[in-house]
């Protein structure tokens, strides 16, 4: 059996949802409570008899530790209060751990976001099954599992997808969820003020708060340190900082990321953003031909990048240049994405 462990504090309609679609599979539900003074408690306890106080200190590892501890089975599950499960099959599920006893199993997770005023959908992996009796957490936020015996994890693909939500809808709930992740890393990278990981988390989370210039800043804090260019958080880091200079309006500076290429080349988000990048420095040739290229790669994890926005990207471009017929042919690819439809009317032809 597995052990679902849960930290939560004031999202109790999240939380009801969250916990009633994890009711309908053979899960133990163990549930944290960091401090709410909404009635998260009570919705909890009419799902599990697992429900636990743990004072807040700044510390989302401390937190999930605890959480683990109260677990009765070893195998365990992670999930945050704004995630919630759209597809899995348990008897795969359990068979993956047995086939798995000593690795982290990397569950499907749907993020859905807002960025610009835009919704957004990015699409990851991320390590949230695994043995208690081999790993902990460890960070006092973005933790990271890590091995008792400090050897490096071993990864499987896990049969469990799940949406996240906590970044959609008003920005200044977004800002509240942005600033206490800040004051925490800012906390953090006083001890440690080169570690890369911590300055990406921070500049992401400046990002989600569409403060897009201290976004930037902490991401050139990265650059003159030494990374992997193969590390998947260096090349969400390298793209988003595209993004970021873009919406700070240095879009001449993001020319330098060019020299990315040759890592990224067959990446769609990667080839996207630079496609964005040469259509903000006004060179359309370069733009379109990005944009059409991306619609031929399948390594993509933003929604859209590989397919309706490049190809609307680039029917902008044409419209924009005189080319009506050239946009409306792309705009008509771009199947019912709202901003393409609105397109063809515009067109009118």
């Amino acid at each position: 059996m597995i052990s679902v462990c849960i930290i939560t504090k004031n999202e109790s309609e999240n939380l009801k949802k969250c916990l009633s679609l994890l009711s309908s599979y053979n899960f133990e539900i163990v549930v944290v409570d960091t401090g709410s003074d909404d009635n998260s408690k009570a919705v909890a306890s009419s799902y599990t008899k697992n429900v636990y106080d743990f004072p807040w200190c700044n510390d989302f590892a401390q937190a999930r530790n605890f959480s683990i501890s109260k677990a009765t089975n070893d195998n365990i599950l992670v999930l945050d209060t704004d995630e919630f499960i759209t597809e899995l099959d348990y008897s795969r599920l359990e068979q993956s751990i047995i086939n798995n006893p000593r690795s982290i199993g990397r569950i499907h997770r749907r993020n859905y976001y807002t960025s610009m005023g835009n919704e957004m959908i990015f699409d990851e992996l991320i390590g949230r099954l695994f043995n208690r009796k081999y790993y902990e957490y460890n960070g006092k936020i973005h933790e990271q599992l890590v091995a008792f015996d400090n050897s490096n994890p071993v990864f499987f693909e896990a049969p469990l997808h799940i949406n996240h939500t906590g970044y959609v809808g008003d920005l200044t709930a977004r800002e509240k969820k942005a600033d206490r992740n800040i004051s925490i890393l800012k906390d953090m990278l006083k001890d440690s003020p080169s570690d890369t990981y911590l300055l990406y988390q921070l500049g992401k989370s400046f990002y989600y708060k569409e403060d897009y210039e201290n976004a930037t800043k902490s991401f050139e804090k990265i650059l003159p340190l030494p990374f992997d260019y193969k590390s998947e958080y260096i090349r969400d880091m390298i793209i988003t900082y595209g993004y970021s200079l873009i919406n700070s309006n240095q879009a001449k500076k993001a020319l330098s990321l060019i020299d990315c290429k040759s890592f990224y080349k067959d990446n769609a988000d990667f080839i996207f953003m630079l496609g964005l990048v040469y259509m903000q420095n006004e060179l359309f040739a370069e733009a379109v031909d990005h944009f059409l290229s991306a619609t031929s790669l399948t390594d993509c994890n933003v929604a859209g990048t590989n397919s309706y926005l490049a190809l609307y990207n680039a029917g902008v471009i044409y419209e924009c240049l005189g080319y009506p017929e050239d946009a409306k042919t792309l705009y008509l690819e771009c199947g019912n994405y709202g901003k393409a439809i609105e397109g063809i009317k515009r067109l009118n032809i």
